[in-house]
């Protein structure tokens, strides 16, 4: 009696089955069922719930959901990052800034002058702008030239011990709590990562820019480098490039394949001094900068030589 009762409640089961299949989701026999056809009231309630949440969880946003099939996400449980987050987020989301640039730090250097150039300018024209440091192995000794204005946030040490990709959610999450009009990245690698990895998410609510100098060479003459990792994937998915000079990209085009017409050249402020003139007749000399590969002091000797 068991087994009989058994045999047919399965043969019902399975006739209802077909039955309500055909009813509500074939028009034909032949038709295939797909997952959204099954439940498309429901998964767009969800995708829009879902593209609701992007802005503090980037995987949850619709883009990242196969077309068909289950979507699976896991809640990244670190709650020491998110003590963190919560702290930075408070401080800066929804304060009105409309230009952010993501730095790797600010010391010496001539890149370091570039922001700092920038950056003061930008304020001094009533801009709100915010600059994140996203590395730790440096002090920051050129971010008391910021004016008084302009804030600055030493995230690296923060991002410090944590997994890379945790990292990188963090740095994004925190600009789409910022939710700035503009973003520029100089020499981050961080920021790189998630302008490469994010971009679409990013340049629904602001412009990116990111900025390329030069290539950094080995002894072999091998190039390595932000350029070499970077530049062809971003020359596309960026809003601009750019470069304080228009010679470089040149050689990109021939090297890396790419176009110039995402370039735009933004040269350094030279503030105006009297030259200083010697009594010596002498041909000298001024060399202004470190020497490395990538400053060509190959050219320097050239030139001492044809004196």
């Amino acid at each position: 009696m068991h087994k009989r009762w058994k045999n047919w409640s399965t043969r019902t089961f399975a006739r209802w089955k077909r039955s309500l299949v055909k009813r509500n989701f074939l028009k034909s026999p032949f038709q295939p069922i797909f997952y959204d056809n099954l439940f498309s009231k429901e998964l767009s309630a969800f995708r829009a719930a879902c593209l609701e949440l992007a802005p503090i969880e980037p995987k949850l946003h619709p883009a990242y959901f196969p077309a068909h099939g289950p979507a699976r996400y896991t809640l990244d449980l670190h709650r020491e990052w998110g003590e963190k987050f919560l702290r930075w987020s408070n401080a800066y989301a929804n304060k009105g800034y409309e230009i952010v640039y993501v730095v790797p730090w600010l010391v010496a250097g001539g890149a370091d002058l570039m922001i700092l150039n920038q950056v003061n300018t930008l304020s001094r024209m009533g801009k709100k702008v915010l600059v994140i440091a996203t590395e730790s192995q440096r002090e920051h000794v050129w971010a008391s030239r910021l004016d008084k204005d302009v804030p600055f946030l030493p995230l690296g040490g923060d991002l410090k011990g944590l997994p890379f990709d945790v990292q990188q959610d963090f740095l994004c999450k925190l600009l789409l709590q910022i939710k700035p009009s503009h973003i520029h990245n100089i020499n981050s690698y961080h920021c790189h990562t998630i302008f490469a990895k994010y971009n679409k998410l990013l340049k629904s609510i602001c412009r990116l820019y990111a900025s390329f100098y030069a290539d950094e060479q080995r002894s072999d003459n091998s190039r390595f480098g932000y350029i070499v990792d970077f530049l062809r994937e971003e020359y596309r998915a960026v809003d601009k490039l750019v470069c304080d000079n228009t010679i470089i990209p040149q050689s990109w085009v021939r090297y890396y394949g790419i176009t110039l017409d995402n370039f735009h050249a933004l040269y350094g402020l030279i503030p105006q001094i009297s030259l200083l003139r010697g009594s010596c007749t002498d041909k000298k000399i001024l060399w202004a900068g470190r020497i490395c590969k990538e400053k060509r002091p190959d050219l320097l000797l050239d030139i001492a030589q044809r004196l």
